[in-house]
């Protein structure tokens, strides 16, 4: 009789043990778990605002320091006698094109690059799980957010793609917890260049439409037709293609007002005024 017992309790002790072992369903600390963090509207604009963030970073200064202080028409003196002094020979070395890729900038601009598209695959893949109703919003709101997010993404992809070309990964999904890229987008640097090309064209092209506009702070519809005109406008050295016609005609419907109202400033000085936001020329400007 007590040997019967004893096995009972040991069958219980047992299944006990193998429900523990086979529940491994995560409990999240570390971290505000995004079924959780998403609430409305504001928990998206926060996530889309930490975007913005990162990538004012990197691009509103580095990537023109890589572009044009190696070119003949800027240059850097190693000692600026300016307000900021000494900068170690940060831009200097683009000037005498003399850089490495441990550089500062160069470093600077990639990773904060890479964390920008990072952030927009996450926020989007987030975004895919939720309705309109999840988040207490309107579809077109929601439809207009996703627009900003791709957008985002877009241009964080042409900047790098300017300067790196047909070496870069096409990243479209959420960081892995290992964190490593993806290889190149093709081992043919040409082919590279575009499938790259054709992703950002197609990527703009699809969710220009829902957008905002008139927004100067924020990713909208002129915006990201003025993206698509400048990747249209280096086509030929991108992928050995003229899209001239294209790009004059997108850059007149911009003008004619088809994407927002816009007009030239009657002062040259007021798209660089600290009140640029509310210059009619200015399409975009970080605030």
């Amino acid at each position: 009789m007590k040997y019967l017992k004893y096995k009972c309790l040991l069958a219980i002790i047992l299944g006990c043990s193998l429900s523990g072992c086979f529940d491994l369903t995560e409990e999240v600390f570390d971290r505000v778990d995004s079924g959780v963090y998403y609430q409305d509207e504001n928990s998206v604009k926060s996530a889309v605002a930490t975007i913005y963030s990162t990538g004012a970073t990197s691009y509103a200064e580095y990537f023109w320091y890589m572009q044009e202080f190696p070119a003949d028409q800027v240059t850097w003196r190693v000692w600026n006698g300016g307000q900021w002094g000494y900068d170690e020979g940060e831009k200097f070395i683009f000037s005498i094109q003399n850089w490495t890729p441990d550089a500062k900038i160069i470093r600077s601009a990639w990773e904060n690059a890479w964390t920008t598209i990072g952030l927009c695959n996450t926020l989007l893949a987030d975004m895919g799980k939720l309705t309109s109703a999840d988040l207490k919003m309107t579809d077109e709101k929601l439809k207009a957010y996703e627009g900003e997010v791709r957008t985002l993404r877009a241009w964080a992809y042409y900047n790098i793609f300017e300067i790196w070309g047909g070496a870069l990964p096409l990243n479209i999904e959420p960081a892995t917890v290992d964190g490593e890229l993806p290889p190149t987008a093709d081992p043919d640097f040409d082919t590279s260049c575009k499938k790259i090309y054709n992703f950002i064209a197609t990527e703009l092209d699809d969710c220009y439409e829902g957008m905002v506009e008139n927004q100067v702070n924020r990713m909208n519809k002129a915006v990201n037709r003025m993206i698509k005109a400048r990747l249209l406008l280096n086509a030929e050295v991108f992928i050995k293609e003229s899209h001239y016609t294209e790009c004059a005609e997108l850059c007149r419907e911009i003008i004619s007002g088809k994407y927002g109202k816009y007009e030239l400033a009657k002062d040259y000085r007021d798209i660089y005024s600290i009140n640029n936001t509310e210059c009619p020329e200015v399409i975009m400007a970080f605030a």
